[in-house]
């Protein structure tokens, strides 16, 4: 793990997953735009992907615009289990306005999971939160996990469920659908969002991803070995291997 990162204890997490999972308003978000990395840029389900994918983060903590109206950032890992339907799996961390039910409106931080499956509402995917974190100016390592392909994953294990960790620690564990389970591509990336008005309003110089790898059922994990670039105006990506980039722009 790269420097300053500074992890969860088994104890805490297992606290948070019993105390803090969310219910989240539906957002009808005006726009969203992302700058990152996806593995492999499918246009359909006819090929299974990897079994989970890693990244480690640098955190940063950009101010979101002033206002009511929702607004966010987010920064993360994810599996895509169908592009024609839209759904995925990811782990990273955020800060929000408004839709996060104990903020009472306020801006705040935390490490999130998130999915969005075929019996999920598109308007309210399901999440984990933890609002403690993580630190400005550290890094943190994310990951998705398909167990029912990895032999080494710990058992028992269903061929719907994935597991999420941060800093190599579990903290949540989901069953999607009957149908879409298995992922057919991979994606790293920063995202803005706003209910009003431009999200690349908000600034995402500091962005750096690294250590991007994805799972293997015989041999743990490999290194991303291609990418596809994706960089939504006003933001730029400096691609410095197929498994680390830095962002920045917006504002």
């Amino acid at each position: 793990m790269k420097r300053g990162k500074s992890l969860l204890t088994l104890m805490a997490l297992l606290t948070l997953v019993a105390s803090q999972i969310w219910s989240i308003q539906p957002v009808l978000a005006q726009g969203h735009k992302w700058v990152g990395y996806t593995l492999y840029n499918r246009q359909d389900d006819s090929k299974p992907s990897k079994p989970g994918t890693y990244g480690e983060i640098y955190t940063i903590n950009p101010n979101l615009p002033d206002g009511p109206h929702f607004s966010a950032f987010y920064e993360w890992v994810s599996s895509q289990l169908s592009v024609r339907y839209g759904y995925w799996v990811q782990v990273g961390y955020g800060k929000g306005t408004k839709f996060w039910l104990n903020s009472s409106g306020s801006k705040i931080s935390g490490y999130y999971v998130e999915r969005m499956g075929e019996n999920d509402d598109p308007l309210s995917p399901e999440h984990w939160f933890n609002f403690n974190g993580p630190a400005t100016g550290t890094w943190h390592s994310y990951a998705t996990r398909h167990p029912w392909e990895l032999p080494w994953e710990p058992g028992p294990k269903t061929i719907t469920e994935w597991r999420f960790y941060i800093d190599g620690s579990r903290v949540w564990t989901t069953n999607v659908g009957q149908n879409y389970y298995r992922a057919v591509d991979e994606g790293s990336k920063a995202e803005t969002a706003s209910d009003v008005g431009d999200p690349g309003r908000i600034c995402l110089t500091g962005t750096h991803f690294w250590e991007l790898k994805f799972y293997d059922p015989l041999y743990y994990y490999f290194y991303w070995e291609i990418h596809y670039p994706v960089r939504d105006p006003p933001y730029s990506l400096t691609e410095v291997t197929h498994h680390e980039f830095y962002a920045s722009g917006g504002g």
